[in-house]
């Protein structure tokens, strides 16, 4: 089994976990703790976790851009 935890803090974490949540549905398991954003990823295949990890890690990187302007 591959898995990773991704700990985040971010001020807009509630509104980065809303933009980000309906993509990552079933792949992703999400959270929000204060300002940290949590994000788990289990998968037994690691084409697959490397592929969720790579989506997620863009899709973050836009949504914080996104957030700075």
């Amino acid at each position: 089994m591959f898995q990773c935890v991704i700990k985040i803090k971010n001020e807009n974490a509630r509104e980065i976990l809303k933009s980000l949540e309906i993509e990552n549905r079933g792949y992703v398991d999400s959270r929000l703790e204060g300002e940290y954003l949590i994000f788990e990823i289990k998968s037994n295949n690691f084409k697959s976790f490397y592929r969720t990890v790579d989506d997620l890690m863009n899709a973050l990187s836009l949504a914080v851009n996104i957030m700075r302007e």
